[in-house]
């Protein structure tokens, strides 16, 4: 293994190809050399632009041993502000908790008030300002995956790649996926993992299932509750394939169901193992 510095080229080992995402905003991770399917990572919003392994090292290595690892960079930053609003959405399904959480943020203000002190932006006026933000997060998420499926589509034919995306990043590469099968390039992807992806269920995503080889597969939990709760209200109630699951047709469409292992937003890569 081998880790290295953030670079916008990384070699696709085994063909020899380069692998280069034209796009300022974004960039590509190499995180470890090995042979097999190039494994290409991206993180959800908030932690998009993260260096390293996070919590992709366990169940990545677990899964696919050996194989040569990247993480795709991606910028989100119009989401920074809504950190204290899903840090107080990820509460693992305890709307107690989020009450008190809300509550807390107002006594605050209203402390900081009294005090002369510039108060902090009340929790209500965030989730006013939520769904815009979120609508700008997840069209930077869908360009970024059309820029990295155009950098495949420039690899060499025989280079492979395996597709994994967590949240927003989910929809990075389902977004990259959809590219590839527009341009009838079939053969690139072996499989794609999608982790509390932050993506609307609907059969418009069928196409991504042509595009592998092996499958596809989403993990959701019906605890996901910033899913629930924060893409609900910015997509107008809109069931996101994290929640829920894909429910799209075909051998190699799966819905794995880790509602019993996963309690929060944050909670799936510490624990899952992939299929």
């Amino acid at each position: 293994m081998s880790e290295s510095s953030p670079s916008t080229e990384v070699t696709v080992y085994r063909s020899g190809a380069r692998l280069n995402l034209d796009d300022d905003r974004s960039s590509i991770q190499q995180l470890r050399t090995g042979t097999g399917a190039h494994i290409l990572l991206a993180n959800g919003f908030l932690s998009q632009s993260v260096t390293g392994w996070d919590h992709w090292k366990r169940p990545v290595t677990e899964r696919y041993p050996g194989h040569p690892v990247s993480r795709v960079r991606w910028e989100a930053q119009v989401l920074e502000s809504l950190k204290p609003l899903v840090a107080a959405l990820d509460t693992g399904g305890d709307a107690n908790r989020l009450l008190a959480h809300v509550r807390g943020r107002f006594d605050s203000a209203f402390t900081a008030i009294k005090e002369g002190r510039r108060p902090d932006l009340p929790a209500a006026a965030l989730l006013l300002e939520a769904p815009a933000k979120w609508l700008l997060a997840k069209q930077r998420a869908t360009e970024t995956g059309q820029a990295l499926a155009k950098a495949i589509s420039e690899t060499d034919d025989d280079a492979k790649f395996i597709l994994m995306g967590f949240s927003l990043g989910a929809r990075v590469m389902a977004a990259t996926a959809m590219a590839l099968a527009e341009a009838e390039l079939t053969h690139k992807v072996s499989a794609i993992h999608l982790i509390g992806g932050a993506i609307g269920r609907s059969s418009k995503w069928q196409p991504i299932t042509d595009v592998v080889t092996d499958g596809v597969w989403n993990y959701y939990s019906g605890n996901d509750s910033v899913l629930s709760m924060l893409y609900r209200t910015a997509e107008i109630g809109e069931v996101p394939i994290g929640l829920s699951g894909m429910q799209l047709e075909g051998p190699k469409a799966h819905d794995i169901n880790v509602t019993a292992e996963v309690f929060t937003h944050r909670g799936y890569l510490p624990v899952i193992s992939l299929k």
